[in-house]
């Protein structure tokens, strides 16, 4: 069900950030409020949950430090990331969803099809890492 869930939020923001440029505030808010809903049980059982929102936290600061170069909405995404998925599985996402932005924007870069200063939006890689992992059963 977290799988389903996550991927029908993943589905939204994807093309919310891929038609506007930006991650929907409201929607992390729905999606976190939903993840909290279906860890409960586990919220309450003290398992220690900062090292899932390590991830996110670390983007934040990246985002801040960079001046937004990277977005802080991705940061916000994986921050709530972690009520879905643990510290390792957001690391395989970032990697698989790294990987598969540079796939896209190095060849549209040398094509001059894009330049440095243009924002990429970075959910759609998300989404597509996801869908990717939940196939070889990662996720």
């Amino acid at each position: 069900m977290k799988r389903i869930c996550l991927g029908a939020f993943l589905f939204m923001q994807a093309l919310l950030d891929a038609s506007t440029g930006y991650v929907s505030v409201p929607l992390l808010l729905v999606q976190a409020a939903v993840g909290i809903g279906m860890n409960w049980g586990e919220l309450q059982s003290g398992q220690i949950w900062v090292v899932c929102f390590f991830p996110g936290i670390v983007l934040l600061a990246f985002s801040v430090l960079s001046r937004e170069r990277i977005g802080q909405g991705d940061g916000w995404l994986f921050l709530v990331l972690g009520l879905y998925l643990s510290a390792v599985q957001q690391a395989i996402l970032l990697l698989c969803a790294l990987f598969l932005a540079s796939m896209w924007i190095i060849p549209s870069f040398l094509m001059h099809r894009v330049d440095k200063e243009n924002g990429l939006p970075f959910v759609p890689f998300v989404l597509a890492a996801y869908v990717g992992g939940c196939i070889y059963g990662w996720f």
